[in-house]
């Protein structure tokens, strides 16, 4: 899925134990602090939502051009959406509402409150 260039992998040889980092020797831990410096110092672009999509959330979801928070963080609820069009659909098996917000290009936007559709339990 084109994702390779946002993982990088070093094995620190003997590092490891009841503590995560245990046994790394200082020669390690520069290494280890100068990979991951120049690893967060990359330019990096942008994810982008397609205009439609599926999406399943726990809690909330926030993205540049709306977002939904269901009535509880602890909640999990599907959301499908269609920016296009603006059309919106929560479905949620504990959760009943949710706050959507949505921001259009020239800057304003609106706040609503919408009724979570009740999924059905997974078998």
């Amino acid at each position: 899925m084109g994702k390779r260039q946002l993982v990088e992998y070093h094995e620190l040889e003997g590092v490891g134990g009841q503590g995560h980092m245990q046994n790394e020797t200082p020669a390690q831990q520069r290494f280890r602090g100068r990979t991951t410096e120049a690893f967060l110092q990359r330019d990096w672009p942008k994810p982008e939502l397609p205009a439609r999509r599926a999406l399943v959330i726990g809690g909330y979801v926030k993205t540049s051009r709306f977002e939904i928070i269901l009535d509880a963080v602890g909640h999990v609820g599907s959301v499908e959406y269609d920016l296009e069009k603006d059309a919106f659909r929560v479905a949620a098996q504990t959760a009943t509402t949710a706050t959507l917000r949505v921001k259009n290009s020239d800057g304003t936007g609106r706040i609503s409150r919408v009724e979570c559709e009740r999924m059905k339990p997974a078998r």
